[in-house]
């Protein structure tokens, strides 16, 4: 990393959902946003072209992140997590190719998707970059994804930082998080057996994501210290809010996976919040 005071810094966000914005509003430093809305500048994912002002913007960019999702994408799951994730940044490489001429780190927004259905905890050590052979499957596409923008930053021999988040919560109310609606319109459902699921609170993923930008390198599993089963939760939350338990009960293909948060716990990182439990405490109607 360039010896640059961090007032010198200049951050690039690729992507600028609800995660961005957080992290955003933390930044004392310059920044630019290209992304389908809210932001500096706009692009279409289908058919991507970065304006010549923006192009100049980034020669004097040192951080670029990149948050890209496939949500509102009018296509199957599948081809939505391969336009975003793979073409967006093939077709940024091509279009950007060269203009960086400051950039010393690339942070990457990546999915805990990457890992395959495990009863074990994973570690970020044990599960390094992958570069698939076909894009076969949402893991497969993930795991593309996190190649490309490792050669990006190879290119501009820039530090990369890859943070693998679980499922984020915590932008709304707990009465209004999403579990919580399918529970109380009966859509929620029991699996027959143990099915591990893991989470992340919005405010912790958002400031781990922010110290990252500045601070660290390497491949992080941005997750809280609590894998839980789903039944679990789902029985927890019906105890919380006072709703029914649900009828149905599904067989599931595999038992999900668990997550270990060691090497995000060895920087000194707190959470705020260690569990789900923490949220949903004080959410009562």
């Amino acid at each position: 990393m360039s010896s640059l005071k961090i007032n010198s810094y200049k951050v690039c966000f690729l992507g600028f959902g609800r995660l961005a914005q957080k992290i955003h509003k933390q930044l004392d430093v310059a920044s630019i946003c290209v992304a389908r809305t809210k932001a500096d500048f706009s692009f279409d994912i289908l058919n991507p072209s970065y304006p010549a002002k923006f192009l100049k913007e980034l020669s004097s960019i040192t951080h670029l992140v990149i948050g890209l999702s496939p949500r509102g994408l009018p296509m199957n799951p599948m081809d939505a997590y391969e336009y975003a994730y793979v073409r967006t940044a093939e077709t940024f490489f091509k279009q950007t190719k060269h203009a960086f001429q400051s950039l010393q780190k690339v942070i990457y927004f990546s999915s805990t998707g990457v890992y395959p259905p495990s009863d074990t905890l994973q570690t970020e050590d044990d599960c390094p970059l992958q570069q698939p052979i076909a894009l076969q499957d949402k893991q497969s596409i993930l795991q593309m994804a996190e190649s490309l923008w490792d050669d990006f930053s190879r290119f501009y021999q820039a530090d990369l930082c890859i943070l693998r988040f679980s499922g984020i919560y915590g932008f709304v109310p707990p009465d209004q998080e999403r579990i919580v609606q399918e529970i109380a319109n009966g859509r929620a459902y029991l699996t027959k057996d143990p099915y591990f699921t893991n989470r992340i609170h919005a405010e912790d993923a958002a400031l781990f994501a922010h110290n990252a930008i500045f601070s660290l390198s390497g491949i992080y599993n941005v997750t809280d210290n609590l894998p839980s089963e789903k039944n679990e939760v789902i029985l927890y939350l019906c105890k919380i809010f006072s709703l029914p338990v649900p009828r149905e009960i599904r067989k599931m293909p595999h038992r999900g996976k668990k997550i270990s948060n060691k090497k995000l716990r060895n920087t000194g990182f707190k959470l705020q919040y260690p569990s789900y439990q923490n949220h949903f405490v004080n959410g009562k109607r």
